[in-house]
C-alpha cells in the first residue's frame, strides 16, 4: 500500500499470509509476494470479496428484522428450534 492509508485487515491477512515463509524465502521473493498478494486482495474482484467477508460486520444502527439470507423454510426450522431450546 503506497500511498494509501494502511488498511489494519489487509495487512493482518498480508502477515498471516506470508509467515510461513518468513525465514524460507528470500526477502525480495517476500515482497514480491505480498505485492501479487495485495493486488489480488484489493483490485480482483474475487479477492476483493474474500477481503470483504473477513472484515467485521458492522453492526446495525437501530432494531429492527434483519435480513438473514435464509430461506422462509429454513427461518421457520431455525424459529422452531429457538423456541424449543428456550
Amino acid at each position: 500500500m503506497s500511498d494509501e492509508a494502511k488498511d489494519p485487515i489487509l495487512e493482518a491477512e498480508l502477515e498471516r499470509a506470508l509467515a510461513p515463509y518468513r525465514g524460507v524465502l528470500p526477502a525480495e521473493v517476500l515482497q514480491e509476494f505480498r505485492d501479487a498478494l495485495e493486488h489480488a486482495l484489493t483490485k480482483h474482484p474475487t479477492g476483493s470479496l474474500l477481503l470483504a467477508r473477513v472484515r467485521p460486520r458492522q453492526a446495525p444502527d437501530h432494531s429492527d428484522e434483519v435480513p438473514t439470507g435464509l430461506s422462509e423454510a429454513a427461518a421457520a426450522a431455525l424459529d422452531k428450534r429457538k423456541k424449543e431450546a428456550g
